[in-house]
C-alpha cells in the first residue's frame, strides 16, 4: 500500500529551566497510508500533539530538540521529502496548502484584530494566488459550506463575536480552503460542550464524504487505566500511547488522520508506491 506520510523514529525533547531536558516523544514511528484512517490515541500528555506538530514544524525552536535520526517523509509531491530537513521557505509552501491544521483553541488561534472573513481569505491569497475579491468570495462560500449561518454578514465578524462552535467552524473553513492533502485536527472539540462537539465531528465527516468521497472515522476519548491494554474500537485498534490504524473502504485517493483524546487529522492523499 502506498503512503502519504511516514514518521520514522521520532524523538522530541524539550529544554526546561535549570538546564533540564524532558523526553516528550520517544522513538515513535507510524505511516499514513493513502485511502485509510490513522489515529494517534493516548492519555493527556502522552505526546500526541507534539507528534502532530512535528509534522508541520510548529514546535518552538528555542526549546524543542529533534533527534538527527528522526524522519518525517512526505510523499505529496511524488518523491519523498523529509519535512524535518526542509528549508523554511519550502516548509511554508507546504504548510497551509498541502498540510493544514485545525487547532485545539480557536479563540487563541484566530487573530482577534481581523475579521474571520479576512483571515480565511488570507490563506487563499497566500497559497492559491487569488485576488482579494476572489479570496473573499471563496471565503464566504467556505463559511456557508461549514454551516455558519448568514455567511455574508459573518464574514465581517471578529472572532469574539462568534460562539465557540462558530469559531471552530471558521478554523475548519481555513483548514480546508486550499484542498490540503493532509489535514491535522489537534483536539478540535476540546473547548466545546458535548452537543457542539458532536456537530463539529459530524461536520468533519460530512465534509470528508462530500468533498473527498471518503468517510471520516472518528476517535473517542478513552478512560485512564492503571494497566494499559489493547482493545477493539470503532475508530482505532490501539489505545493509550500506541498508534492506531484503521482501514475504511477505499474510495478515492484520500487519507484521514485522527489523533484522539482528542486530536483529529484529516488527510487528502497522494500516490506513492511503498
Amino acid at each position: 500500500m502506498s503512503n502519504l506520510l511516514e514518521v520514522k523514529n521520532l524523538n522530541v525533547k524539550f529544554r526546561l529551566d535549570g538546564g533540564k531536558i524532558f523526553d516528550a516523544v520517544k522513538g515513535v514511528s507510524f505511516n499514513v497510508p493513502t485511502n485509510s484512517t490513522v489515529a494517534l490515541v493516548g492519555e493527556s500528555g502522552s505526546g500526541k500533539s507534539v507528534s502532530a506538530m512535528s509534522i508541520v514544524g510548529l514546535l518552538p525552536r528555542e526549546t524543542a530538540i529533534l533527534a538527527p535520526s528522526s524522519e518525517i517523509l512526505y510523499y505529496g509531491t511524488g518523491s519523498a521529502r523529509n519535512l524535518l530537513k526542509l528549508p523554511d521557505a519550502d516548509l511554508r509552501a507546504i504548510r497551509g496548502k498541502e498540510i493544514s491544521v485545525i487547532f485545539q483553541e480557536p479563540m487563541s488561534s484566530l487573530n482577534p484584530v481581523f475579521t474571520v472573513g479576512s483571515q480565511i481569505a488570507e490563506v487563499l491569497r497566500l497559497h492559491m494566488g487569488m485576488t482579494t475579491k476572489q479570496a473573499l468570495a471563496r471565503a464566504e462560500a467556505l463559511m456557508e459550506e461549514v454551516g455558519i449561518p448568514y455567511p455574508k454578514q459573518r464574514m465581517k465578524s471578529f472572532p469574539h463575536e462568534l460562539s465557540g462552535g462558530q469559531q471552530q467552524r471558521v478554523m475548519i473553513a481555513m483548514a480546508i480552503a486550499c484542498e490540503p492533502k493532509l489535514l491535522i485536527a489537534d483536539e478540535p472539540t476540546t473547548a466545546l460542550d458535548v452537543t457542539i462537539q458532536k456537530q463539529i465531528l459530524d461536520l468533519i465527516a460530512k465534509l470528508q464524504a462530500s468533498r473527498l468521497g471518503h468517510r471520516v472515522w472518528r476517535g473517542v476519548p478513552l478512560p485512564k487505566y492503571e494497566g494499559r491494554t489493547r482493545r477493539e474500537h470503532d475508530d482505532c485498534d490501539e489505545t493509550c500511547d500506541q498508534i492506531a490504524r484503521a482501514a475504511p473502504p477505499r474510495q478515492r485517493d484520500v487519507v484521514l488522520v485522527v489523533v484522539v483524546v482528542v486530536v483529529v487529522v484529516v488527510v487528502v492523499g497522494s500516490t506513492h508506491g511503498s
